[in-house]
């Protein structure tokens, strides 16, 4: 899809008044840095809004810093046009799924509009005037490019890819400005021209410097099979630089906006509070027959919980485990086979008495006596 020079420049114009990469957004890190891209075309699709259609970028005004960190989310009083957009609200409507019943943004109530009002809801809440500046709605870029260089540092070609950029408006009106002086589509895969993007700081104060690469302007190339598969998967409906799904990730509901705000500022200040009236003997020492624990204790139950103190009993202690036998015996719980009782043995039969060997004498004088029987 060829972009529109003429309506990204005008818009732009319209709007004037080391580096680590992150699949949300690409970040640099140092005060100065310089990048030589290449900007990803439109997302494909049959885009008829005005608002969008055939422009490599997708404005949005978004509010930053809404947990006094890098909470964002996309104002919902000046993003009207955005919000009603139809392949956005497919997205935020696809984000509902079974059992999550997640609201879906709705324009009009904006927390951190209201905050800057002087919503009372945030009295008790003291801001900086750092903090206050970030929470204005700003104007944001959301674009998609492929670093081929980072600070005088070519990047390999087997380690290009595309990353989504939430662009302020200088650097957009760069480009876009850049793109209409070279009279060109520097976004066409078949005839690509780099742009170059320089930021410095100097003495707290940013400024950023969009130029069209002049090599790449003379001699526009044709990006590579490796880079056009993943400008194609990257840009698919669940892609990484598919900007309105971006966009609609952007969008949070103003409950949720505001829980950003003072949710978790709210938490810590009760959990101090807490910490702080607590007495010493808290945790250490608790005694259920002390009514300064049971009765006058407002944390006894925590107390408790953590040391039983006199009432509790103790603990039972485990019975031992038998130890895991890494081969085990399949017979082992069989009932053991019955093997009949033997007999007693039986003592031996006494032996008969045996007679005393006899003298020879003594043997012829029974014989004797025996023959004279006989005769009788």
């Amino acid at each position: 899809m060829a972009v529109d020079v003429t309506k990204w420049a005008g818009r732009a114009a319209a709007k004037s008044g080391g580096d680590k990469k992150n699949k949300t957004f690409y970040k640099f890190d140092g005060a100065n840095w310089s990048i030589r891209a290449y900007v990803a075309p439109p997302c494909p699709g049959h885009d008829m809004s005005a608002f969008t259609s055939d422009l490599p970028v997708i404005e949005i005004v978004c509010h930053s810093g809404l947990n006094r960190t890098n909470g964002m989310g996309a104002c919902l009083k000046n993003n009207n046009d955005l919000l009603e957009h139809p392949v956005i609200q497919s997205y935020l409507a696809e984000e509902r799924s079974p059992g999550q019943n997640r609201a879906i943004p709705v324009a009009g109530k904006c927390s951190p509009c209201s905050l800057l009002k002087g919503d009372p809801r945030y009295s008790h809440m003291s801001f900086t005037d750092r903090e206050l500046s970030d929470m204005k709605p700003k104007p944001k870029f959301l674009m998609a490019f492929c670093p081929f260089e980072v600070n005088g540092n070519e990047v390999p070609a087997l380690e290009r890819e595309f990353y989504p950029y939430l662009a302020p408006v200088t650097v957009n009106e760069g480009i876009a400005k850049a793109m209409a002086d070279a009279r060109m589509d520097i976004t066409d895969p078949n005839n690509a021209v780099l742009v170059k993007i320089e930021k410095k700081t100097v003495n707290n104060r940013v400024s950023y410097s969009v130029s069209i690469d002049i090599d790449t302007a003379r001699n526009p190339f044709r990006l590579s099979k490796d880079l056009r598969a993943k400008l194609a998967e990257g840009q698919s409906k669940d892609g990484d630089i598919n900007l309105f799904r971006i966009a609609a990730n952007l969008f949070k509901t103003d409950e949720a906006m505001h829980k950003m705000i003072v949710g978790e500022s709210e938490e810590k200040v009760e959990t101090k509070k807490a910490e702080a009236t607590k007495p010493k003997c808290f945790g250490v020492a608790y005694d259920a027959t002390d009514e300064e624990c049971t009765e006058k204790c407002k944390f006894v139950n925590e107390c408790k919980a953590l040391c039983p103190g006199k009432d509790a009993k103790p603990a039972a202690q485990a019975k031992p485990t038998k130890p895991v036998d890494d081969d085990p015996d399949p017979w082992a719980d069989a009932e053991p086979r019955r093997v009949p009782a033997k007999a007693p043995a039986q003592a031996p039969a006494p032996a008969a008495p045996q007679r005393k060997p006899q003298p020879l004498a003594d043997e012829l004088d029974d014989f004797d006596k025996a023959l004279a029987g006989l005769e009788k």
